[in-house]
């Protein structure tokens, strides 16, 4: 006599098998007396054994990625500022507690210039002053720049309905 016991169950995801190994049973194992009336049987126990497979089951999600270039206006106020050196002649003697220093005038820099000049006595010639004078203009700068800008689609697909 020969005893097949087997279940199988199925998931959507996951295949699982759940099956019970073919097995003979032997008989010769069975003890029978006549004269008692008494049948002896050994005793079997089953065993399981439970295995998972992974299942494509056809379905899914498939991301692009894609990065294109947008124009993009810049639009801004700049700033130059520029500088124009002048050389103005002052040859005057200063005595060295009236000695000017460097200064502002204005939007104007003006660094003195000394030279020492010998006579009976010593006294300080004021030889020039350089004038440096400050300027700026405003200009409106526009400019057209390419940035870069991504775009993600989704799509959700599924084989089974495919086929």
């Amino acid at each position: 006599m020969i005893i097949n016991l087997s279940n199988t169950e199925k998931n959507e995801h996951n295949k699982t098998e759940v099956s019970q190994p073919e097995q003979p049973v032997n008989t010769s194992f069975v003890q029978s007396s006549l004269t008692d009336n008494v049948t002896t049987l050994p005793i079997y126990s089953e065993e399981l054994n439970v295995t998972i497979k992974k299942a494509d089951a056809g379905k899914g999600v498939r991301v692009n990625k894609s990065v294109i270039d947008e124009p993009f206006l810049i639009d801004e106020n700049l700033i130059q500022v520029s500088f124009t050196v002048k050389h103005i002649s002052i040859n005057q003697i200063l005595p060295f507690e009236n000695a000017p220093v460097c200064r502002y005038e204005g939007s104007t820099y003006i660094v003195p210039v000394f030279e020492e000049v010998l006579v009976v006595e010593k006294r300080l010639l004021l030889k020039e002053e350089i004038h440096v004078i400050k300027s700026q203009t405003k200009a409106n700068h526009k400019q057209t720049v390419l940035l870069k800008k991504e775009h993600i689609t989704i799509n959700e697909f599924d084989d089974k309905a495919l086929t």
